[in-house]
């Protein structure tokens, strides 16, 4: 969870993915003076994945782009997603996005026109992404429906 339950500093959400890469390529160890511990070899076993992303109302202060800062849900979605999708793909699994904070229907458009593009970029099947939102405001409530439409793909 890059959002809500995350202090967005750089180290967390630099670390946060290079833990989501090595939790799908079954490399995440860590020793203690006492204790050792690491996942166990079986990568079929990997739990799903489900990344949440920052909202679209943050920016990533690190990355700029023509001088602008990027948008933190774009920078969080798609270091995760170049470095991972075809690896959970091999998998049996995929890249699995909870999007918080939707507020209109133009806004899942946007994140739908983002996931045709990411899919198309790496040569993937359109599809292979899933996604769920989150709906906290009225005025999504009265959008739901056309909410879900353009998720339809994903």
């Amino acid at each position: 969870d890059f959002e809500d339950s995350a202090s967005p500093t750089w180290n967390n959400m630099v670390y946060g993915q290079v833990n989501l890469c090595d939790a799908i390529r079954n490399q995440i160890d860590f020793d203690t003076p006492r204790k050792s511990y690491k996942l166990n070899g079986n990568v079929a076993n990997l739990p799903t994945i489900i990344v949440r992303p920052r909202g679209w109302h943050m920016v990533e202060k690190h990355l700029y782009v023509d001088d602008e800062p990027i948008s933190a849900s774009i920078f969080d979605f798609g270091l995760y997603f170049y470095h991972n999708a075809k690896e959970l793909i091999k998998l049996g699994k995929g890249p699995y996005f909870y999007l918080p904070k939707m507020e209109h229907h133009l806004e899942a458009k946007l994140w739908n026109d983002v996931f045709c593009v990411a899919q198309d970029y790496i040569g993937i099947p359109r599809g292979s992404i899933r996604a769920t939102v989150l709906i906290e405001t009225l005025p999504a409530a009265f959008q739901m429906e056309e909410i879900i439409y353009q998720f339809r793909q994903h």
